[in-house]
């Protein structure tokens, strides 16, 4: 259930320039507000990507109903252009009617340069079991892949090596090792490990051999 938020306090009279924004509760339901200040925006890299990855923190300020209970953590905001941002901050900012609020866009500076299926693998009852196909998840979804790490097995002989890749997704997923990614130039990626599956301020990542 959407609830409209507009005040005839000072706030609308003390800023001039206010935009509408839209508060998506992380448990359901979403309230517009109709005028919220955008007053501070910061770019950063969280990690070493090379410039690929970076996100805008931007903070905003709006008044509240004091019988409505405030945003948290996790929620969403979603601005005048559409771009969602996840609430990693909340405080107030005039007593219970007013708050200031910092959201996290988990964007990439130059664009995700890649888009990678995903697709989930399907196994027989065994014994032993086997995998018998893939299923499609999600055949799109924007990602950022970077090499990572070679390692040489030299027990081998002649020695074999072994590339992994990290891949940045933007997805709400959860992946293991039953899962593969998929360019569409068909280099397919087997996931070994995914970090970030339960941070609200990072994007997940995929560590990822060819296979």
């Amino acid at each position: 259930m959407a609830i409209d938020i507009d005040f005839a306090g000072d706030f609308s009279q003390v800023v001039d320039i206010t935009v509408p924004i839209t508060l998506k509760r992380r448990r359901g339901g979403s309230i517009a507000i109709v005028k919220a200040w955008r007053f501070e925006t910061t770019v950063v890299e969280p990690e070493a990507t090379g410039g690929h990855v970076a996100s805008t923190d931007t903070r905003w300020q709006f008044e509240w109903p004091t019988a409505t209970p405030p945003p948290k953590l996790g929620d969403r905001l979603i601005d005048d252009a559409g771009v969602c941002s996840v609430v990693v901050r909340v405080e107030p900012a005039g007593g219970n009617t007013r708050w200031r609020v910092t959201a996290r866009n988990l964007s990439i500076a130059f664009g995700l340069d890649n888009r990678v299926a995903i697709e989930l693998a399907q196994w027989d009852s065994g014994p032993p079991a086997t995998i018998t196909g893939w299923k499609l998840v999600d055949p799109a979804v924007p990602a950022h892949i970077q090499p990572q790490a070679l390692v040489a097995d030299l027990d081998e002989s002649p020695p074999t090596h072994e590339q992994t890749f990290r891949v940045t997704l933007d997805t709400e997923l959860t992946l293991d090792g039953n899962h593969r990614l998929v360019t569409a130039d068909g280099t397919t990626y087997r996931v070994r490990e995914f970090e970030n599956a339960s941070r609200i301020d990072r994007l997940p990542v995929a560590v990822a051999e060819p296979i």
